[in-house]
């Protein structure tokens, strides 16, 4: 039987990438080989699954140029060693209001997400509003992601309201602290895993610790330029679980703090791998890939 065949249109619809992107993986980097006719081009059923699974790869935080040579058995095979470095406990581990939450958003009920966050996040203080429902949330999401259970509609969704809620609490209470440390939290640029940095951020403000939140995707001469400004006394960056475990992240991370005064310090936050992590402390950048590691790291200072 021949396979079907998509115009554009239907495969950036059926893989969430847009026009551009999917025409760059294939003339940059060779990684799928559309058919041609007079109308355009026409995409095979195996060519959108091979778009997907890159897509997948890339969103875990590995550069497409890095990846775009692999076959789908390879591309397979890193996303299930990415889900197993992100594991979570079980879904029955998780507490009811996690539960509760996470139904909703699958309901795509934006209101009911939207105001039970609110709320939980009203009742209890910010640091156990982080460790009992936002990171429990993110983890939850990712995983389910990874494994096909949830729709990147529904991650996203739920990512969109996180977000809000998160920049609201850093702001709250960033205005309710008094002139002293300002740190800046942002993620490098392809090694991004913002929730990180933003629950990062919320965290500082807890011990007193105003944080500079610049989003995620920030260019290295970007994040020395801000830092700079700012005078910030450090500068936090958090990784993907795939830049954790690429040698080039250390020459990112090295190029950023070379640039900054010798008393701006550099904290690199995420699933580091012991190489990575070796190389860096070497190089005086702290590691800290736990958020229990970096609340240490904040008690410390």
């Amino acid at each position: 039987m021949t396979q079907s065949l998509y115009p554009m249109r239907a495969v950036c619809k059926l893989t969430n990438l847009t026009a551009d992107t999917v025409r760059a993986w294939e003339r940059r980097y060779s990684a799928i080989c559309p058919g041609r006719v007079k109308g355009g081009r026409l995409y095979s059923q195996d060519e959108i699954n091979r778009l997907k699974l890159l897509k997948r790869a890339v969103d875990a935080g590995h550069r497409i140029g890095r990846i775009a040579h692999l076959s789908n058995d390879d591309l397979t095979t890193l996303l299930k060693e990415f889900q197993d470095i992100r594991e979570v406990p079980p879904a029955t581990s998780y507490n009811a209001k996690v539960e509760e939450i996470f139904t909703s958003c699958k309901e795509y009920d934006f209101l009911k997400v939207d105001q039970e966050l609110e709320r939980q996040a009203s009742l209890q203080s910010t640091k156990r509003f982080l460790q009992e429902i936002a990171v429990p949330l993110c983890e939850r999401s990712e995983q389910e992601w990874m494994q096909g259970t949830i729709t990147m509609g529904q991650k996203h969704m739920l990512f969109v309201l996180l977000r809000s809620l998160m920049g609201t609490l850093i702001r709250l209470r960033g205005n309710q602290l008094e002139p002293g440390t300002v740190m800046l939290f942002t993620t490098p640029m392809q090694g991004t895993y913002e929730f990180g940095s933003l629950i990062a951020a919320a965290m500082a403000s807890e011990v007193g610790i105003y944080g500079l939140y610049l989003g995620p995707n920030l260019p290295d001469c970007e994040i020395v330029m801000a830092a700079k400004r700012t005078s910030v006394s450090g500068v936090v960056l958090w990784l993907s679980a795939g830049s954790g475990r690429d040698p080039h992240t250390v020459e990112v991370v090295q190029g950023i703090k070379r640039c900054l005064p010798k008393s701006c310090s550099v904290v690199v936050g995420g699933p580091i791998e012991p190489p990575i992590r070796d190389a860096m402390e070497a190089l005086d950048i702290h590691c800290t890939p736990t958020y229990e590691d970096f609340e240490a790291y904040l008690q410390r200072r």
